[in-house]
């Protein structure tokens, strides 16, 4: 008897706390722990490419935040960086391996393995943040893809030397690399607020 008595008084002093204080599960807070459409929206238009945004996250519109949402909202978009990165880097190596003949190309080549040794320490950072993500640090995420971006730039600085025809398709696929940064960099504003 006794017994009983001890844990039903031990149940009253955990539940009443957690009534009074409006943290019980009720469907607002149910809802509000899901990835709705207004988060989306807000999110996206703090992006550099909204279509894009929305593009990407429309898809987990109704799934839950918890227990981390920064890894509910950006893990698709850091894994499509990573898969953006690695295309524009096989496509840079390619460039830089079909120029043989030093000559008066010879800068252009430089040019490209300038970038491809930026494009391996963007993927060293995406990948960071890919483990990271699990975690929630949002800091670190953010972090990572401040300097992921800042080495697409040094790239972009390092194309735009050239011929603009030479080197059209690279410049775009590094501002769709940034683009989808933007959408992590814009999550983790978000999901740090």
């Amino acid at each position: 008897m006794m017994r009983h008595s001890l844990l039903t008084t031990f149940l009253i002093v955990l539940i009443i706390p957690i009534c009074s204080t409006g943290s019980a599960l009720t469907p607002a807070n149910l809802k509000a722990a899901k990835i709705t459409e207004e988060l989306i929206n807000k999110i996206c238009t703090t992006t550099r490419n909204p279509s894009l945004c929305l593009h990407n996250l429309k898809p987990l519109k109704g799934n839950s935040l918890l227990p981390n949402p920064v890894a509910a909202l950006g893990t698709s978009s850091i894994n499509q960086a990573l898969s953006q990165v690695n295309a524009t880097a096989a496509m840079i190596w390619a460039r830089y391996r079909a120029i043989e003949k030093p000559g008066a190309q010879s800068k252009l080549r430089l040019r490209y393995y300038t970038c491809f040794v930026e494009y391996t320490d963007t993927m060293k950072h995406l990948k960071e943040a890919r483990k990271i993500v699990v975690a929630g640090n949002v800091k670190s995420v953010k972090n990572h893809m401040f300097v992921a971006v800042n080495r697409v730039e040094l790239c972009d600085d390092e194309l735009m030397k050239a011929s603009s025809s030479e080197v059209s398709s690279l410049l775009e696929a590094n501002g769709k690399l940034k683009d989808i940064c933007s959408i992590i960099v814009a999550i983790c504003n978000k999901v740090n607020t």
